[in-house]
């Protein structure tokens, strides 16, 4: 069976990956990283039952650059990229998924190292301007598939791509 490795993220990036995670849940077998910050989500979306505890891994939030000291954030990455790594090794994913969260950075520098499929899909309430997590992850090729889910972002990235609504 296909192994994802995807990311659960706090506030209204929860539901947006609750919506991917749902529809991948019954073909994949799922692993989930949840921020320490956030576990909260654990409960809200029921994820003790399925995909179960022992898929569940936590790493810390990493934050932003407008609203932290950049020696933290900076900080927080080389913590979250060493968290990330151990994850991976340990669940050995095909792809990994994430929807508009900054842990996507540290996690898809690693993914990228051990030669792993990334996919990022950014949130849906980013219409006109683009989020930075997507420039980044645009910027260095750290994506294998960009998705945007409005018309008028297409073209705000280099590498992205516009199906339509995801969630």
């Amino acid at each position: 069976m296909t192994k994802i490795l995807m990311t659960i993220s706090g506030g209204g990036f929860m539901w947006q990956s609750n919506a991917v995670l749902q529809s991948l849940m019954d073909e994949f077998d799922i692993s989930i990283i949840v921020p320490y910050d956030t576990v909260g989500i654990i409960e809200k979306l029921n994820l003790n039952e399925k995909p179960g505890k022992d898929k569940i891994h936590h790493v810390h939030s990493i934050g932003t650059v407008s609203s932290n000291n950049i020696k933290d954030v900076i900080k927080r990455l080389i913590d979250t990229y060493k968290e990330c790594r151990s994850i991976l090794a340990t669940t050995n994913p095909d792809y990994v998924i994430c929807v508009a969260s900054s842990i996507a950075v540290p996690l898809f520098i690693a993914a990228k190292l051990k030669k792993k499929q990334t996919i990022y899909i950014d949130s849906i309430t980013r219409v006109e301007k683009p989020s930075l997590t997507g420039k980044i992850l645009d910027r260095l090729h750290l994506c294998n598939k960009f998705y945007v889910q409005w018309p008028e972002l297409d073209d705000k990235y280099r590498s992205s791509i516009y199906k339509g609504t995801i969630i």
